[in-house]
């Protein structure tokens, strides 16, 4: 059975409501459904029907991972990511963490990273 795409997947995040409008507002994802009972978001990446982003509330878990997503965008969107990001009032962080205005390199992906804080 070969995959063709990635159709979904999820996050846990502590601030629901932060995090829909760091996705909509900042990324630009498309809200598809609030589930407001279960404090969770779903998103369309690349509009209706593409790839689906869940968002589900970590604040009354304890057990909170650290995960993280990537999305695929043209190397212009990479080369410029830093600066929009802090003209959003957003720091862009390097693969350690240090606020930067260069995006990151893995080499051997390859892959940059623009990564928010």
């Amino acid at each position: 059975m070969p995959v063709h795409s990635l159709f979904e997947t999820h996050l846990s995040v502590r601030n629901l409501e932060r995090s829909i409008t760091f996705y909509t507002n900042v990324i630009g994802l498309e809200c598809a459904h609030i589930d407001q009972q279960r404090q969770a978001a779903f998103l369309w990446i690349g509009g209706y029907d593409h790839t689906m982003l869940g968002l589900w509330s970590g604040a009354s878990s304890p057990n909170i991972m650290r995960l993280h997503v990537a999305f695929r965008v043209d190397l212009d969107t990479v080369l410029a990511s830093p600066l929009a990001l802090k003209d959003l009032g957003l720091d862009a962080l390097d693969f350690y963490g240090a606020v930067t205005d260069q995006p990151s390199v893995i080499g051997w992906i390859p892959a940059a990273s623009p990564g928010p804080r």
